[in-house]
């Protein structure tokens, strides 16, 4: 085990686009957080979408479960009911 207490998978070397791939397809899976790619060295969450639109990937949707449960279910259902009125 290694002092580093937040491990990379670059072992202190500098990122390449196929270890950002790597770390982007993992968040894409749901298998890491934005909170561990800004520890790995994302600064940006833009980088982060423009990787995942370079990928074909979407963003990770957190599981409808929890505390926010019911104040998500709101939000959602504004946002339908305000695209449903912006329709022609």
């Amino acid at each position: 085990m290694t002092d580093d207490p937040k491990p990379s998978i670059t072992h202190g070397r500098a990122m390449t686009e196929k270890d950002k791939e790597t770390l982007i397809r993992q968040y894409a899976a749901g298998e890491i957080t934005w909170r561990r790619l800004r520890e790995l060295g994302f600064d940006s969450y833009l980088d982060v979408l423009a990787g995942l639109g370079k990928l074909g990937l979407r963003q990770p949707i957190a599981p409808m479960e929890g505390p926010n449960v019911e104040a998500r279910r709101r939000g959602i259902a504004l946002l339908r009911r305000l695209l449903q009125d912006q329709k022609p």
